[in-house]
């Protein structure tokens, strides 16, 4: 290099080769700069009485944080560790107790994380969220689930086919009215003169809205219809159904009392008290008369056949109003309904009540 060379290049720096020998372990002038400056970025991050190296002779940091006294070397350490991701060492051999972070021992930043995730204790790793665990609890009881809609679905197919069946009872029960008060118009001398309600009176007048409801029944029993008054019957017939039994009420005229007929025995005291409600009002309505039936007399009727099974009671109910509607005994039982059963078949068949 001549000493014209300046002249060529006037911005050119100098540099001067420092005559010390170069440290054992030198990572080159570019990575020796950026870790100065990540250190000194460190430390612009402390308190200003604490960015001198010295600091820890003070105590500074240890005190601040109630902890025990350990120069702030212990406290320095791992405040660098976990601003930078590096190993900090102590001068221990040079005495001075002055920390400085030794570049032999720089680790990846991944793997400091990954060893600190390790030691972290357990309340500080991420959690389950507890609807993964409350879902995870209920698939134990899919298959308990399963059984039970199962059985649910059987249930409702069941009820669907009693309502069916309970549905077919009452229009064979409703026919079978129309064909005794067609027998009665055939021949009244032999039979007493009688009032069927049908299946769907008794409810339409004690479950209304508003429970006793005389006005939705009112128009059933109009003269321009029946061409009597029921006033003027000897009995009035009214089959009243509990969910999947049947019973009988009577309101005999006559006798000015009402009967109450169950083929298992039973007694519903509701029924009479409505029957003479409205039997009260029918009459003031349509004949325009008063009649006084808190005398009258409620009566249980005890002495009638009774069901030794689980599904007679329609058949009991259809042979007690066709004996009383003949004025007869009720002589029957048990043992006789299979006969009654077909011969009540055969009469509907026939359109013909005997």
């Amino acid at each position: 290099m001549t000493a014209s060379t300046p002249a060529f290049f006037p911005n050119r720096r100098k540099r001067h080769l420092d005559a010390s020998p170069l440290p054992r372990h030198f990572h080159g002038p570019q990575s020796h700069t950026r870790l100065i400056q990540r250190l000194r970025r460190g430390f612009l991050l402390l308190p200003p009485e604490a960015r001198s190296l010295a600091f820890d002779m003070g105590n500074y940091i240890s005190r601040a944080f109630g902890r025990p006294s350990d120069d702030g070397r212990g406290l320095f350490s791992r405040w660098v560790r976990k601003r930078q991701g590096l190993t900090v060492a102590m001068d221990e051999e040079a005495g001075t107790g002055l920390p400085f972070v030794d570049r032999r021992r720089v680790t990846d930043p991944t793997k400091v994380t990954l060893e600190a995730e390790a030691v972290k204790p357990q309340q500080w790793k991420k959690r389950v969220p507890y609807y993964k665990k409350a879902y995870e609890a209920t698939t134990q009881y899919n298959r308990r689930l399963e059984e039970i809609g199962i059985d649910v679905k059987f249930q409702e197919e069941k009820l669907s086919e009693i309502w069916k069946s309970d549905k077919a009872v009452k229009e064979v029960i409703n026919l079978y009215l129309e064909l005794l008060k067609e027998r009665e118009k055939r021949e009244p001398k032999r039979f007493l003169k009688c009032h069927f309600f049908n299946t769907f009176f008794y409810k339409k007048l004690a479950c209304g809205k508003n429970g006793y409801d005389y006005k939705s029944v009112k128009r059933w029993t109009s003269h321009k219809k029946l061409g009597y008054e029921l006033v003027e019957c000897d009995k009035i017939f009214v089959p009243v159904h509990k969910d999947v039994h049947w019973c009988l009420a009577i309101i005999n005229m006559k006798e000015n009392t009402f009967q109450y007929l169950d083929s298992l025995g039973g007694m519903d005291h509701n029924v009479p008290r409505v029957l003479a409600q409205y039997i009260s009002e029918e009459v003031k309505d349509k004949s325009n008369r008063v009649i006084n039936t808190s005398s009258w007399h409620e009566e249980l009727v005890d002495d009638i056949p009774l069901q030794q099974n689980g599904w007679d009671c329609g058949m009991f109910m259809l042979k007690y109003i066709d004996f009383h509607s003949r004025g007869l005994p009720l002589s029957f039982s048990q043992e006789h309904m299979e006969y009654f059963r077909k011969r009540t078949a055969k009469e509907i068949l026939r359109l013909r009540a005997d």
